[in-house]
C-alpha cells in the first residue's frame, strides 16, 4: 500500500473529539501554535511581517519558527519580489503530501473522500446504505472503500479522519444518543476507525458538517451563519464567529423534532407531530409512495410540474419555512444557506426564502442573505476537512506537538 497511515508527528495522539474556537483557550501570541495560526490564516507570510503582526522579538520569533520547521509544520515556499537587497522568504503551512479521509454519512448514502488539507478532493466514492444499517456493517463498508482510495495514492500521508453522522455529537469526545439512522449508539465507531487507520478521528453531526463546509467555502465574515440541511431528514448548523454551536448535549440544530402539533404522524423519535414527520424527505416518500420511490424521483417529478408532488412540496416548505422563520427572527443570522438533496433545489430554496421573509420583521430579513448551497453534495466533505484542520492544528495541540520534538 502506497498511502501511508499514521506516520507523522500529527498522529501520536489517539482519537480526538472535535474542538472548536469557543472551547479553545488560545495560547499567547508568542507560542508556536499561535504563530502557525498566523501563518495559515495569511496563506503565506514573511518573517518580517510576522514580527510586525506579533510584536515578538526577532530572536524569540526565529526560535519558534525553527521549532515549527523541525516539527514539519512550516516550510519556505518562494520569496517576495525584492525592493532592494535579498528578497524575503515566504513561510507557509506545510501541508504537502498530507491528506484526510472523510466519511459523510447520511440516512441513505455515505460519501467517502480522500482530500488534501486545503479541501481539494483527490478521489471519492458514494455508497448506498441499507435501511436500518448497523454501525459495525457501516464501518466495514466505509473502511473497504477508504482502503481502496488510499491504495491508489502515491506517497500521501493520512493525518486524520473526519466523520459526519446523522446523530447528536458533543465535543469534546464522542457522545451520541440512539437515532433511527444509528440505533446502536454504544458502538465504538470512532475507536474502531482509530484502530484501523491509526490517526485521530474528528466526529460531527452531518447537518452541522454541511453548514461548516458552506461557511468555509464562502469565506463568510458573518458573525452568525445558519445552514439548513433538508433531505431524508431535517437538520441545521449554526456557526458563531467561526465556531460550530453544538449545544449542551450535542443536539443543537436538531430542528426535525420541533413539535408543531399535539398529534399528527408518528415521528422516528416515537413522538407525534414533529416537523420531520410532516415535512422531511422520509415523510414525502411515506405520503407519496409507492408512486414516488426515491427523492431523486420526487425531484424529477417536481421539475416536470407534477401537481401531486408540487402540492406536497408547497405544504412542506410552508411548514418548514414557518419553523425557520422563528429561528431567523430569534437568532438574527447574517446568512442562511439551504442544502441537502431537497434544500438546494431552486424551487424549494425559493419557497423557503419567501416564507421566512414573509414571517420575519423587515429589520431582520432585509439584512439576512438567504441562498441555495453552492457546493451541492460536497459541502459535508469540505466541512469535515475543515474540522480535521481545526482539530489537528489547534493552537494548544500544536504547542504540545512542538514541545514533544524539542
Amino acid at each position: 500500500m502506497t498511502g501511508a497511515r499514521g506516520d507523522s508527528v500529527l498522529d501520536q495522539e489517539g482519537a480526538v473529539g472535535v474542538s472548536d474556537r469557543n472551547g479553545e483557550s488560545r495560547s499567547s501570541a508568542v507560542s508556536c501554535g499561535a504563530l502557525l495560526q498566523e501563518i495559515r490564516e495569511a496563506d503565506g507570510i514573511t518573517r518580517q511581517d510576522l514580527l510586525q503582526a506579533t510584536g515578538m522579538s526577532r530572536s524569540t520569533l526565529y526560535q519558534r519558527l525553527d521549532l515549527l520547521e523541525r516539527a514539519g509544520l512550516i516550510h519556505e515556499a518562494g520569496q517576495e519580489t525584492s525592493t532592494g537587497g535579498r528578497p524575503p522568504k515566504i513561510l507557509r503551512f506545510d501541508d504537502r503530501g498530507r491528506v484526510a479521509l472523510t466519511f459523510d454519512v447520511g440516512h441513505t448514502r455515505a460519501a467517502v473522500s480522500l482530500c488534501r488539507l486545503d479541501g481539494t478532493t483527490l478521489s471519492g466514492r458514494t455508497i448506498s446504505l441499507q435501511p436500518g444499517w448497523q454501525p459495525a456493517a457501516l464501518l466495514e463498508q466505509l473502511s473497504t472503500v477508504a482502503e481502496a482510495l488510499l491504495d491508489a495514492t502515491s506517497g500521501e500521508r493520512l493525518v486524520g479522519i473526519g466523520l459526519g453522522i446523522p446523530a447528536p455529537v458533543q465535543s469534546p469526545g464522542d457522545v451520541r444518543w440512539p437515532t433511527r439512522a444509528m440505533p446502536d449508539a454504544g458502538y465504538p465507531l470512532v475507536d474502531e476507525l482509530v484502530r484501523r487507520f491509526n490517526v485521530p478521528v474528528c466526529v460531527e453531526n452531518d447537518a452541522r458538517a454541511f453548514a461548516l463546509g458552506e461557511f468555509a467555502a464562502s469565506q463568510s465574515q458573518a458573525e452568525l451563519f445558519l445552514g439548513i440541511k433538508y433531505a431524508s431528514g431535517l437538520g441545521a448548523g449554526l456557526v458563531s464567529h467561526g465556531a460550530m454551536v453544538r449545544g449542551s448535549v450535542g443536539a443543537a440544530g436538531d430542528l426535525g423534532h420541533i413539535r408543531i402539533t399535539d398529534d399528527g404522524p408518528e415521528c422516528t423519535c416515537q413522538s407525534r407531530g414533529c416537523l420531520a414527520a410532516y415535512a422531511s424527505g422520509r415523510a414525502l416518500l411515506r405520503d407519496l409512495g409507492p408512486r414516488v420511490g426515491s427523492l431523486t424521483e420526487a425531484v424529477q417529478l417536481l421539475d416536470a410540474g407534477d401537481p401531486e408532488v408540487t402540492d406536497w412540496i408547497d405544504t412542506a416548505t410552508a411548514l418548514l419555512g414557518r419553523a425557520l422563520a422563528g429561528l431567523v427572527q430569534a437568532l438574527n443570522p447574517r446568512e442562511v444557506v439551504f442544502g441537502g438533496y431537497l434544500g438546494r433545489h431552486p424551487y424549494i430554496s425559493d419557497r423557503l426564502t419567501e416564507t421566512i421573509t414573509e414571517l420575519t420583521l423587515e429589520r431582520v430579513h432585509d439584512h439576512t442573505t438567504m441562498y441555495a448551497g453552492r457546493l451541492g453534495a460536497a459541502a459535508g466533505t469540505l466541512g469535515l476537512v475543515w474540522l480535521v484542520n481545526q482539530t489537528l492544528f489547534s493552537v494548544q495541540r500544536v504547542d504540545q506537538l512542538v514541545a514533544d520534538v524539542r
